[in-house]
């Protein structure tokens, strides 16, 4: 069964129970987020998402990379920390998006939309949708290059929170 097969069986079927899975894996927390020996050091930036970080996304392999070799567990913490917030999820495999492991999208629909509201005419004239989960699926298919559609560049790297872009 290939890696996104079985996050995503896990994840719809609920195959752990939660008390097995709270038995085997501690829930994200702050004290796990800043330890860089935790597996969950990597997301990190991923749980940053809010009003300066709209959009953010790690490909599954680096998720999923841990000294124990799971990753259910991460991806479904991961994912109950953003049903927690408020925010929506897109879990795709490698033929969904152009990263080559899958990856997974967590976006604050709310600032989000907002961002894509304020661009709007620069992103229409690059043929970028500008509603939130039309976004973000066209973004996880496409590559929009700097060099054809620099505003568009632009406002996308804003959607991420990219520094480089305020």
């Amino acid at each position: 069964m290939r890696r996104f097969d079985k996050i995503k069986t896990i994840h719809k079927a609920n195959l752990l129970t939660e008390e097995r899975y709270l038995e085997s894996r501690e829930l994200i927390n702050e004290s796990t987020l800043n330890s860089p020996k935790d597996n969950h050091y990597v997301v990190k930036d991923l749980l940053s998402i809010g009003n300066n970080k709209p959009l953010g996304y790690l490909p599954l392999d680096t998720i999923t990379k841990d000294e124990f070799g799971g990753y259910e567990g991460i991806v479904k913490d991961i994912i109950s920390w953003s049903d927690s917030k408020k925010y929506e999820h897109i879990l795709c495999s490698e033929d969904e998006c152009s990263v080559s492991s899958g990856a997974l999208y967590i976006y604050d629909p709310i600032s989000l939309k907002n961002i894509l509201t304020e661009y709007k005419d620069i992103l229409v004239n690059a043929g970028i949708p500008t509603t939130p989960n039309e976004y973000v699926t066209y973004i996880k298919k496409n590559t929009v290059y700097e060099r054809k559609w620099p505003e568009a560049y632009v406002v996308i790297g804003l959607t991420y929170g990219d520094s480089r872009f305020k």
